[in-house]
């Protein structure tokens, strides 16, 4: 009788891995290595959160101080004002890019520690700087659907009451 394959749903056996011990116990080189070649994405990635918060910021204030000093003429048929609102917006906006580009830097970071120590104690700390990251990103989605329901049961009403007109 012929043996059957393992299981794809199988946990892992531990000799799969090539473990490196350390004085906090092992950590699987694999483990390792995987994290070692996502990091220069990770950092990547950073880099492009911070470039775009900066770009918002910088356009918001651009955006608002124009807008607000009747620089730049209102399309007709908008309400007055929207321009400043805008540049506001950008500008929030570009404050909350830096916050996951933060957290990208020090997951980033935690992963060279990892590299260089190869201690469980640095792979648990890339683990919780990585969670935060997605923690936020998810509960930013959330957020900015609720928004884009807000926004288009807002346009919606204002379009029917004959504020806004074509």
């Amino acid at each position: 009788m012929s043996e059957m394959p393992p299981s794809p749903f199988a946990p892992p056996r531990t000799e799969n891995f090539t473990a490196v011990e350390g004085p906090g116990g092992e950590v699987p080189h694999t483990a390792i290595e995987a994290l070692r070649k996502t990091r220069p994405w990770v950092i990547f990635l950073s880099i492009l959160s911070f470039l775009g918060a900066g770009l918002l910021l910088v356009m918001g204030v651009f955006v608002g101080l124009l807008g607000s000093m009747g620089s730049i003429p209102d399309t007709p048929g908008m309400p007055r004002g929207v321009m400043g609102a805008i540049g506001i917006f950008y500008f929030l906006a570009g404050g909350l890019y830096i916050y996951p580009g933060v957290r990208l830097l020090q997951y980033g970071l935690s992963i060279g520690r990892l590299v260089q120590d190869r201690q469980p104690a640095s792979l648990t700390r890339a683990l919780e700087l990585q969670m935060r990251f997605w923690r936020f990103m998810g509960i930013a989605t959330i957020a900015g659907m609720a928004l884009y329901f807000v926004g288009i049961v807002v346009f919606a009403v204002l379009a029917a009451s004959g504020v806004l007109k074509p």
